[in-house]
């Protein structure tokens, strides 16, 4: 196969000739699709410095760790990150938390962290879901916690630590 060149001589750097692109190749509206892919469209955080804490064995909110947010596309994810601390007050107590999506449980199983007493330990509590809400209404998202098994206390910042939820809109 015989190899051959194009003269680029009469080409300016930077230009491209009308004929190389067909009329309706690119348009504002193309590209303003391509630019939102994969990107980070919009963060929402909400902070929480009180400790929580609950009995129940049932999920309950983590008051402070809920943000609401209104995806611009139905086609976007979104990525929810929570930070807390967690803590079993009983060797024999467990205490488990998860994320929710108004009120459905993003975790397959109930439970995306757990943390197992052993003599008061506290833990950091680190949780992240990447969701598809398939929506442009506003969405909640939040975190919960309960005590699963034992006869303790299920706490979440403790001693007033630092917990955080933030949700990022994906570009898709």
């Amino acid at each position: 196969m015989a190899l051959s060149t194009i003269p680029s001589s009469s080409i300016t750097d930077g230009t491209i000739a009308t004929g190389d692109l067909a009329d309706d190749a690119v348009t504002a509206a193309k590209i303003a699709d391509a630019v939102g892919l994969g990107k980070v469209l919009q963060v929402v955080t909400a902070t929480d410095v009180t400790e929580r804490s609950t009995t129940s064995t049932s999920f309950a909110d983590i008051t402070g760790l809920s943000v609401a947010i209104t995806p611009s596309a139905t086609s976007s994810k979104v990525l929810v990150i929570c930070n807390t601390t967690g803590f079993s007050g009983n060797t024999s107590a467990k205490s488990e938390y998860t994320l929710l999506r108004g009120s459905t449980n993003l975790s397959s199983t109930n439970v995306i962290a757990r943390v197992f007493g052993a003599n008061d330990i506290q833990s950091s509590v680190a949780m992240t879901v990447l969701d598809s809400p398939s929506t442009t209404s506003a969405t909640t998202y939040k975190a919960q916690f309960r005590r699963s098994s034992g006869s303790g206390t299920a706490i979440a910042q403790q001693n007033n630590t630092l917990g955080t939820i933030t949700v990022m809109e994906i570009g898709a």
